[in-house]
């Protein structure tokens, strides 16, 4: 996506300059080359966008270039070739890494739940595909089961989804295939290419403004969630190689601080005025679909960015499938705790 700062984004770094001076946090200094990957244009990666278009990258000395990556698991092969210094994604991106022998660790987490929604085509909503509970029996006109479109395998989309597919004993009903980044996914959702389509809230106000699905199943329901999965688990995360910040602590640290102030700005504004702030990262979708993504995400934000052991055992449920092929692995093994403690020493100050 072509990246042009607008009059609006430049009076938001402006105010994110006065916001970090209200705070009594350090000024801007000679900056540093950097850059972070995001996987697609959706609001739920704000925490970068933020860093950028409000300064705290500027101000922890960090000269940041955005890179959009197309895929959650395009955004992981950027970062493990080098080609960023750090990611935003699923937990289970650093698991993964960390499997492979490209060891990460996680900077920051940012949500304690996801909040992701499955859709199904307008069509099949309208013969009668309303519940979830339907795909038990349901095929398509070929015989075949329903095809289920997330960004891509392995990503957060499947990953989470194909855990309630489980729970719900309905993952041997339906195949699973890639269907990319926003743009690509809806337009799959839009043309019948899949039946069901795991995606943002976003994305599903979207759908349903242009006639194109409804919402099937929510996975972020607070109630829902609490009952198939039983409480906070870690998703999002902030993560870098661990040979990054093992070469340059100072720079990992300054990308830490940078964010925690990031998640910290998200908590304190409203949801039209974080969207304000990111507008020129998320153009896929509407002003409104954005903003009820953005409530979403608010909701299940964790801005302290700490994991604790009993959340992550839980998300280990999730995480240590078959499934998803990932080995066991504990929490401080991929966590660097001390870099979150210090960033919030930092804006203490």
């Amino acid at each position: 996506m072509t990246q042009l700062i607008s009059r609006r984004a430049l009076l938001c770094v402006a105010a994110g300059g006065a916001a970090g001076n209200l705070l009594g946090l350090s000024k801007a200094r000679a900056a540093l080359g950097g850059s972070a990957v995001y996987p697609v244009a959706l609001p739920g990666y704000a925490p970068q966008f933020v860093a950028m278009t409000q300064g705290f990258f500027r101000d922890e000395g960090l000269d940041v270039q955005l890179i959009p990556a197309g895929s959650g698991v395009k955004m992981r092969d950027i970062l493990a070739s080098g080609q960023a210094d750090i990611g935003i994604g699923d937990v289970t991106h650093v698991l993964q890494l960390t499997n492979r022998k490209r060891p990460a660790r996680i900077l920051s987490s940012i949500e304690r739940r996801n909040v992701s929604v499955i859709m199904v085509g307008i069509e099949l909503h309208t013969k009668g595909l309303t519940s979830i509970d339907q795909l038990a029996t349901w095929k398509r006109a070929d015989g075949g089961k329903p095809l289920v479109g997330v960004s891509s395998i392995g990503g957060t989309s499947y990953v989470w989804s194909s855990f309630f597919f489980e729970q719900l004993q309905l993952d041997q009903a339906v195949t699973f295939i890639a269907a990319g980044e926003t743009d690509t996914m809806l337009g799959a959702l839009k043309t019948k290419q899949i039946d069901l389509l795991v995606g943002s809230r976003s994305m599903l106000a979207e759908a349903e403004k242009r006639g194109w699905g409804r919402l099937l199943f929510d996975m972020g329901d607070k109630a829902v969630w609490d009952r198939i999965v039983g409480g906070d688990v870690p998703i999002l995360t902030n993560f870098a190689l661990a040979s990054l910040i093992e070469r340059d602590r100072p720079r990992a640290q300054s990308y830490t601080t940078a964010l925690y102030r990031a998640a910290r700005w998200i908590e304190a504004h409203s949801a039209e005025e974080v969207y304000d702030a990111i507008e020129q990262y998320v153009g896929s979708t509407s002003r409104e679909a954005n903003v009820i993504e953005l409530l979403a995400s608010k909701e299940a934000l964790n801005a302290p960015g700490l994991i604790n052991e009993e959340d992550f055992k839980r998300g280990g449920r999730v995480w240590f499938r078959e499934t998803t092929g990932i080995k066991p692995l504990a929490l401080n093994a991929v966590f660097d705790r001390s870099l979150i403690e210090r960033a919030h020493a930092a804006v203490q100050k």
